[in-house]
């Protein structure tokens, strides 16, 4: 992992956290910091693909926080961030709860090119090692 890849999506990191998961006071659920640390070990077990529709998905578990929303934020960074990439996919509605298929439905695009897909596992790795990080400068509440 390149440090300056992470570093290149912190400052977005921060932004999107606080738009999309921060409740007020900026305190974010604590169950986010469980997900974004189990993404990485469901993409080394089972793969880009699988980890992003497990993620995608709507909410299922009754943590009461929806995963939907930390896909929102990844794939707004990787389109802010790396907008010659990612910037073929259109933005987001305003709408929450919709449309947090779109990184999983772009992936897939490629699933017949395992050069492409490694790349966009990268990416998406760099950008959720930098919501960890960001996370940490934000108050985390709830149960965990």
């Amino acid at each position: 992992m390149y440090k300056k890849s992470v570093e290149a999506f912190i400052p977005s990191a921060m932004a999107l956290i606080e738009r999309h998961m921060a409740e007020s006071n900026l305190e974010v659920p604590k169950v986010y910091k469980g997900y974004i640390s189990s993404m990485g070990a469901a993409m080394i077990q089972s793969g880009l693909l699988p980890t992003l529709a497990v993620f995608s998905a709507p909410k299922s578990d009754s943590a009461g926080a929806d995963r939907r929303k930390l896909m929102r934020t990844l794939t707004e960074m990787l389109r802010e961030v790396m907008p010659n990439t990612y910037g073929a996919m259109p933005p987001l509605d305003d709408n929450p709860g919709e449309d947090e298929d779109r990184l999983l439905r772009y992936a897939n695009l490629f699933s017949g090119n395992p050069g492409r897909l490694r790349a966009i596992r990268q990416d998406v790795t760099h950008a959720s090692v930098a919501i960890k990080l960001a996370l940490r400068t934000f108050k985390l509440v709830g149960n965990l």
